[in-house]
């Protein structure tokens, strides 16, 4: 009896057990036939859909004159669709070596369980036919875009550059990007495992939408011109860095922004991210005498002195406890508020800024555009600084007068000398001449300028700065044939450790505009720390006067 017994339990046990195992798989068969039907059919159906994405050819940036500056050509990218790769491992043994890549790599996005993966995009055609001709199911090749600039280096930091996915970086390209990119499509169906599309399933087309090509301001000639004479200068004084930038006084077009360091913009990727920037809009400093222009131009416009009004100057002044003294020693002198500027002295300046009063100086400075942004087309622009009236200390009214304590970028600079250039209007600074939309008409952006000061004061103002280069400081950026307005800067770099300056660091620099009675050409040049010589008319000047030259005879701009 305990033998029929314990036989009789385990059939009973083993009955269970069938029991509860095949109730487990019916559960689950329920579950996913009916509470997971839909989730499981769309993730089936996502594996047999291959969607192809369809790239809008990204616009052209042309120069001024329509010279190509950067351009899309066409490249082959090879993708798979893995589930229809039958032997990944063969494919990957026979496709890695054609691609330069790994054969871990090409093999991991060939067992993906996805419907589209890359697996080498923008290749050379040679290795995209070698691929073609293994005729592997599921491995096919599209065409992509890849930049491309007919001109070189010219201005590379202006440009900026895309990355792989086409998609802008830095510069132009950045700001941009939209409307360089334009809408990208696809197209996308289900196959089943040999390929074939299946009849009467989802398909999708979205067609794409090519970019606007934009023509710029910049004039490839004077670009090049400055870029070649900044790196001169550069090297030449053993400087750290510097900025030129060339544009109209009248209309804000800007002809050339060049940088140096500069950079190989084929090779982006590998280049330090300082060679990158666009120093000219991007980095401030303290524009030392070249401000002192500004001073001047209020007092006058408030009619608080003339050009020929007398000071009685000391080698010294002192103003509340602190000592301004001149960059180069002198005895006492009497001089005009002409000759203040002629030979830069900042006793004369601090004079001049104490009698115009604080209150002025900010409203005035302001106007002349500094303190916030230019608006010029480009990302990462910055406003420079000016604390607040309330901030000022005793001696800050007489130092800001000389351009001490108050940041600036090298395009506010040269925007508020077009106010005195072109009769007293602010103008916007522009790097976009037109945008071309496809299939739309041209559009052009105009910008209203705002009066500043009166024009008789402009006109003072340029009489003024001519003498500059005349008599003054700046004879080294004279033109022949040609009357030249402009002034000279030496500023003293501020120690990020301490208070005060450091010690043997400065920044050269010459601002000026040509011809002076009827100017078409404004540039300023900014040489940072040089190590040779530290004065504006020997390290700068020279650059404006070579590249200034250059751009009145490119832009057919008559002698006088």
């Amino acid at each position: 009896m305990p033998r029929k017994s314990n036989s009789s339990s385990r059939i009973k046990i083993t009955f269970v057990l069938v029991s509860l195992c095949f109730l487990a798989i019916v559960s689950k068969l329920i579950y996913l036939q009916v509470f997971q039907a839909s989730y499981l059919s769309r993730q089936a159906r996502l594996q047999r859909v291959t969607e192809i994405p369809l790239l809008a050819k990204r616009g052209t940036i042309y120069d001024r004159n329509y010279q190509q500056l950067a351009v899309s050509t066409e490249k082959q990218t090879i993708f798979a669709t893995p589930y229809l790769v039958k032997k990944p491992s063969l494919a990957a043994t026979k496709i890695a070596p054609i691609l330069n890549k790994s054969y871990e790599e090409i093999y991991s996005k060939l067992t993906q369980k996805r419907g589209f993966v890359y697996l080498a995009r923008k290749i050379e055609n040679k290795a995209a036919e070698k691929v073609k001709a293994l005729k592997i199911d599921g491995i096919e090749a599209i065409e992509e875009q890849q930049r491309f600039w007919p001109s070189g280096p010219v201005a590379c930091q202006v440009l900026g550059f895309v990355g792989t996915d086409n998609k802008g970086l830095s510069g132009l390209e950045m700001y941009y990007d939209k409307l360089l990119g334009g809408r990208q499509g696809k197209t996308s169906d289900e196959r089943n495992a040999l390929g074939q599309t299946i009849p009467g399933t989802i398909k999708e087309y979205l067609r794409p939408i090519n970019g606007s090509n934009i023509v710029i301001t910049i004039d490839r000639e004077i670009q090049y011109k400055a870029q070649l004479e900044l790196e001169a200068a550069v090297k030449n004084w053993g400087a750290k860095k510097g900025s030129v930038i060339v544009m109209n006084p009248k209309d804000g077009e800007i002809y050339a922004i060049a940088n140096w360091p500069s950079f190989d913009i084929t090779k982006y990727s590998q280049v330090d991210a300082a060679a990158t920037k666009n120093s000219a809009i991007v980095d401030v400093y303290e524009p030392g005498s070249t401000l002192k222009t500004f001073i001047a131009a209020t007092s006058i416009d408030l009619g608080i002195f003339k050009p020929t009004s007398m000071f009685n100057l000391p080698p010294t002044l002192q103003v509340a406890g602190a000592t301004i003294g001149e960059a180069h020693g002198r005895q006492t002198v009497n001089y005009s508020l002409t000759d203040i500027i002629a030979h830069s002295s900042n006793v004369g300046m601090s004079k001049v800024g104490l009698a115009v009063g604080k209150e002025n100086i900010y409203s005035y400075l302001r106007s002349f555009g500094y303190t916030y942004k230019t608006g010029v087309e480009f990302p990462g622009e910055v406003a420079g600084y000016l604390p607040p009236t309330s901030q000022w200390y005793g001696p800050t009214t007489a130092t800001v007068s000389f351009g001490q304590g108050i940041s600036v970028t090298a395009m506010q600079l040269i925007r508020g000398y077009c106010v005195i250039a072109n009769g007293g209007k602010l103008i916007k600074p522009t790097l976009v001449k037109e945008i071309i939309k496809p299939n739309q008409a041209k559009k052009i952006t105009k910008h209203k300028a705002k009066k500043v000061i009166n024009p008789s004061t402009s006109w003072e103002m340029i009489k003024m700065l001519e003498n500059v280069v005349v008599n003054g400081t700046g004879k080294t950026a004279a033109i022949p044939g040609y009357k030249v307005a402009g002034k000279t800067g030496t500023a003293q770099v501020p120690d990020e450790n301490a208070k005060g300056y450091a010690k043997g660091r400065y920044i050269a620099s010459f601002i000026g505009f040509a011809p002076a009675e009827s100017a078409s050409i404004a540039a300023v040049v900014v040489i940072v720390e040089p190590t040779k010589a530290i004065y504006g008319s020997a390290v700068a000047a020279p650059v404006f006067q070579k590249v200034v030259e250059f751009s009145l005879q490119r832009l057919k701009i008559p002698p006088q």
